[in-house]
């Protein structure tokens, strides 16, 4: 079975019969399906259909070519989902398909349905979100305290904290050292007052230190040269994890803010996440109530373009043909008593909407962007947003159900394919140089660093500074040994 699918399975010799009866082209519906349909040797178009019809070739097999046309209706009866994908797996454990032929996504659950062949690509997701509002270009005073953007709020706090904690550490194991930088006005009177000011004195020295980039207080022994050893690390990774994020800021074109910086934002607000139904599993930071599902990416884009979820998951191919070339046909269900906004509406009466993100104008000499009536859709998701989260990674690898039978003639022909670098080449040939960015595309800003993330740098300089604080307790307690053991020897002389 043939899952039609631009750039990926094609069907080009059907697509030009259509075209010759003047009818629209659609192999999978039984009322518009020309005969070329059902000719397995036309399908030798896209990606995945060029790769399937060398390998059957190769393997000499007789193939009956089928499309979602030729749906059983038993297979209703055991899959009640939306996922045509899905439903041609249940095809194959029903025996009614032998080999399915699509970019196919190898999940638990469709591995528990039916054999698949061996992965013959790896399906990268994006997570993408809408801007939160207008952006204005105009002089805003606010925009000075981007310098202290690329930390949150906690981890200054805890930054100053450190400082102050660094300092008195270093003020208490070293003030019978004699330095200066320990040192207080011997004129007043106020023992108190006498150390406040010393220990105000270690901390201006500590933060000094820490706007210059290293260390600064003078240490005399073991526990002095610990604890600045402690705060050395302190310094050193918290002014190279600001820097190389205050770049990020700074040198980012991007200046929309989009509705959620990351999954976890998304969960901590709680919005709807659109997902395709067979990815819907493997997404766990989400709960189920919060997951929207579709049968298709077009409509899943179309429902976070309308404000019906604040984010959406795309396959890497699906992302380069609908947000970054806008290249893209569909079908959406738009009924308000249909909430699912599938590709087709549940009641029959109604009819879904056609989306032609590149459509042309009549007059080809002009700007789609200059007929609205003719091409209301034109680049319609340039301003949807990729979130730019390092702690999201979804991938999921491709393979074609199949039946038992074939698996391993057809899994060592794709193993053979993507050694040799086809499925790669194909993959270039039909995706990545077909679809050239048509969108000023922007990503989220970069979100400040979390305390989360600095964390370790917290637990070493503390790690250190205890150690200097323990060597201190030490140092004193073998210097009053030492000193009574004087004293007893001077005793005993006298």
């Amino acid at each position: 079975m043939y899952m039609d699918s631009s750039k990926t399975v094609e069907n080009k010799a059907a697509q030009a019969a259509a075209q010759a009866k003047g009818i629209e082209y659609n192999c999978d519906d039984p009322k518009l399906a020309v005969p070329e349909c059902f000719v397995a040797a036309n399908w030798n178009g896209g990606w995945v259909g060029e790769m399937t019809h060398k390998i059957l070739t190769s393997l000499g097999v007789n193939v009956i070519a089928l499309t979602r046309a030729n749906f059983s209706q038993e297979v209703f009866q055991v899959y009640e989902g939306s996922s045509s994908f899905t439903r041609c797996v249940y095809e194959v454990r029903l025996e009614n398909v032998d080999l399915c032929v699509g970019d196919f996504w190898e999940t638990n659950e469709r591995r528990r349905v039916s054999p698949f062949t061996s992965a013959f690509d790896l399906d990268t997701m994006t997570l993408l979100t809408m801007p939160a509002g207008t952006v204005s270009d105009k002089f805003d005073p606010v925009k000075f305290l981007d310098i202290f953007r690329p930390f949150k709020a906690e981890v200054w706090a805890l930054l100053l904290g450190m400082m102050v904690f660094g300092g008195v550490c270093a003020y208490v194991v070293e003030l019978g050292s004699g330095s200066e930088d320990y040192a207080y006005e011997e004129g007043l009177s106020s023992p108190v007052l006498r150390h406040l000011l010393g220990v105000t004195k270690s901390i201006y020295l500590a933060m000094f230190g820490f706007l210059s980039g290293g260390p600064t207080h003078v240490t005399t022994g073991w526990p002095g040269r610990l604890i600045a050893l402690g705060f050395g690390v302190f310094i050193y990774i918290s002014v190279a994890s600001y820097s190389a994020s205050l770049v990020s800021f700074l040198i980012s074109s991007n200046k929309a803010e989009g509705k959620i910086e990351s999954m976890r934002d998304l969960k901590t607000k709680g919005g709807k996440l659109c997902v395709l139904e067979a990815m819907a599993p493997l997404v766990t930071d989400v709960t189920k109530a919060n997951k929207l599902t579709f049968d298709n990416w077009g409509p899943a884009t179309e429902k976070l373009h309308s404000g019906g979820c604040i984010a959406a998951i795309l396959g890497k191919q699906a992302y380069q043909m609908l947000i970054v070339a806008q290249d893209s046909q569909f079908s959406v269900c738009v009924d308000k008593l249909d909430p699912k906004g599938h590709s087709e509406c549940a009641d029959p009466i109604h009819e879904a909407i056609d989306i032609d993100l590149n459509c042309q104008c009549s007059d080809a000499t002009r700007d789609p962007a200059t007929c609205p009536d003719e091409c209301p859709y034109y680049h319609r998701y340039c301003n949807i947003l990729e979130v730019l989260d390092g702690d999201f990674q979804l991938a999921i690898g491709n393979a074609l159900p199949v039946n038992q039978t074939l698996m391993d003639y057809v899994s060592a022909w794709i193993v053979q394919e993507r050694l040799n670098g086809n499925v790669q080449k194909l993959r270039k040939r039909y995706v990545t140089d077909t679809l050239p960015p048509r969108c000023n595309k922007k990503k989220t800003k970069v979100s400040g660093l979390t305390i989360e993330q600095m964390g370790g740098t917290y637990v070493i300089t503390s790690v250190l500074i205890v150690l200097g604080l323990i060597a201190q307790a030490l140092q004193l307690v073998i210097y009053r040994e030492k000193r009574e053991e004087g004293a007893a020897e001077g005793a005993a002389e006298g």
